[in-house]
């Protein structure tokens, strides 16, 4: 029977593996940056906002694609693995490395390919036009197909896309033909819009999610400090004031005591012995 992992043990598999994905980063010359709630909490907590349960990190563009090329390779001995975005088993837009000894279930997650692990986020640090209408245009575009993709993962858009993606193929607007991309080709579209611009050759660089879309100055990104985080240090940007600023506003005022609660609703297991040889 699998074993159900406590908030504690979760957030320790988390750190463990921002431990490892660290370490890895210095070893291989790849920038990192702790980010988002992660690095609001080694700011303003010393480690996990106390509501939060995720670890999120940033990479230059560059860094981050070569994180993809190389980090299974370089890694295949250890129980961590990096999932692509254009892989069959990918669930989310962005990279995700996880544990391989557990399993981790998302609501709304098609898991006909198989279960993941507990991970922790990878997003990429984009470059940006100089042109502030131009970066709505251009983020506004990966953003769409960000969307995109984590729509196409969604066992509800599967059954749809089977009864009448048929019919609808020969009549939608242009705007709407990534209902008939792969996900993995989503995200290879995403690359391509990304490497218009080269991550630190302009005066900004760019953040964009699903939800997320937003730039800032790139001197905030050219160095970094050493901030705790838990029982460890990790990079974060140099200029994280200005970061967390525009990303948060007055980011060291608590939310309200209501809001103060955790925005996942995960369910996450050791993987019992048998499962875990077959996976070995």
């Amino acid at each position: 029977m699998q074993k159900v992992l406590s908030i504690e043990e979760h957030k320790q598999v988390q750190l463990d593996i921002l431990k490892f994905v660290a370490g890895f980063c210095e070893k291989k010359g790849l920038c990192y940056f702790l980010a988002d709630g992660t690095l609001l909490g080694a700011v303003r907590h010393k480690g996990f906002i106390p509501w939060d349960d995720d670890i999120d990190i940033r990479m230059p563009r560059p860094d981050y694609n070569r994180m993809r090329q190389i980090f299974n390779e370089e890694c295949k001995d250890s129980h961590y693995h990096l999932v692509d975005p254009r892989d069959n088993d990918a669930h989310h837009y962005f990279i995700k490395i996880i544990d391989t000894r557990t399993i981790k279930i998302e609501p709304e997650q098609d898991y006909s390919t198989g279960f993941l692990g507990v991970d922790i986020d990878v997003f990429p640090i984009e470059g940006s036009p100089e042109n502030e209408e131009e970066f709505l245009k251009w983020g506004r575009e990966i953003r769409s197909l960000n969307k995109a993709y984590a729509y196409k993962k969604r066992p509800l858009y599967i059954s749809v896309k089977a009864t009448i993606g048929t019919y609808v193929k020969k009549r939608v607007h242009p705007k709407w033909c990534w209902l008939f991309l792969s996900a993995s080709r989503i995200a290879e579209k995403v690359i391509a819009l990304a490497d218009r611009y080269i991550y630190g050759e302009g005066t900004y660089v760019s953040f964009i999610g699903a939800g997320d879309l937003f730039r800032v100055p790139y001197e905030c990104y050219k160095d970094y400090v050493m901030m705790k985080f838990e029982d460890a240090e990790f990079r974060v940007p140099a200029g994280y004031d200005a970061a967390l600023t525009k990303q948060y506003g007055d980011y060291m005022k608590l939310p309200p005591i209501e809001k103060q609660v955790t925005h996942h609703a995960n369910n996450v297991f050791w993987k019992d012995e048998e499962e875990e040889n077959k996976h070995a």
